[in-house]
C-alpha cells in the first residue's frame, strides 16, 4: 500500500503490518499515521529494541502525528520470538 491507501477493514491492517513487519529479529514499534478518511499518509518505523522489548515514547509520537497532520493513528509491534 501506498500513500493514500485507504484501510477500509481490520483485516486490511493486519496483512499490511504483518507484511512490513515481518522478518525482524529485533522488535520494532511501527505507526501507520492516517487522515480522515482513514487514507494512509506514512508509514513510520518509530523504535526498534532487543529480541523481547522495545520502549516507545508517546511524546514523539504525538509529534510526529501533530507534524503529519494526522487524524487517526494506528500503533503496532511485532513479536520476533514467536
Amino acid at each position: 500500500m501506498q500513500r493514500g491507501a485507504e484501510f477500509t477493514s481490520p483485516a486490511l491492517v493486519k496483512e499490511y503490518l504483518r507484511n512490513k513487519l515481518a522478518g525482524f529479529e529485533q522488535e520494532v514499534f511501527a505507526v501507520l499515521f492516517l487522515d480522515t478518511r482513514h487514507r494512509l499518509i506514512e508509514y513510520r518505523e518509530m523504535f526498534h529494541g532487543t529480541t523481547d522489548s522495545a520502549l516507545m515514547y508517546p511524546l514523539e509520537v504525538v509529534k510526529e502525528a501533530l507534524r503529519l497532520n494526522a487524524a487517526a493513528v494506528i500503533l503496532s509491534h511485532n513479536h520476533p520470538t514467536h
